[in-house]
């Protein structure tokens, strides 16, 4: 019912659990370990939104508890992202941003054909283009089970805590 809220302690993780709704743990590890822990008590899951770059930190944030990962920032620059195309100093880039208000009277609406329409929300800058992701997720996939294969763990549940 509300996206937008980010749970980002234990305390406020608390809170929502017990008016029924699911965690969020926001930004650092310790938030996403904590709200994990409280939410996995309450058979909650909990999805780790931040700054999610690389398949390191898909590995720590499952590790942690997490059930899934927010991937805005690590997609940034595939083919399939919105966002405008250009070239800088001979690179292929896409310009990426976000359309996100406090104020809910000066977000913008959408009307009509969406099809045509992209809209990126998250962090205002440029990437160097990565191409689809149907070429760099299975890359990405065998990675996070190198990083399980590295703790020395056989399963996700015995990775965590």
């Amino acid at each position: 019912m509300y996206p937008e809220l980010d749970v980002v302690t234990m305390y406020k993780g608390e809170n929502l659990i017990k008016s029924g709704v699911d965690g969020r743990g926001q930004a650092t590890s310790t938030a996403v370990y904590k709200v994990s822990m409280l939410a996995a008590q309450h058979g909650v899951p909990v999805i780790a939104d931040g700054v999610i770059l690389n398949s390191g930190h898909i590995v720590k944030a499952l590790v942690l508890g997490a059930s899934t990962v927010m991937m805005g920032s690590f997609l940034a620059g595939s083919t399939e992202a919105p966002g405008s195309y250009e070239y800088q100093e001979g690179e292929k880039i896409t310009k990426h941003g976000f359309i996100r208000s406090d104020d809910k009277k000066k977000r913008p609406k959408i009307l009509g054909d969406t099809a045509k329409l992209k809209i990126a929300e998250g962090v205002m800058g440029a990437v160097a283009d990565k191409g689809s992701v149907l070429k760099f997720i299975p890359y990405t996939t065998h990675a996070v089970k190198q990083g399980f294969q590295d703790l020395g763990a056989s399963s996700l549940q015995s990775a965590r805590y």
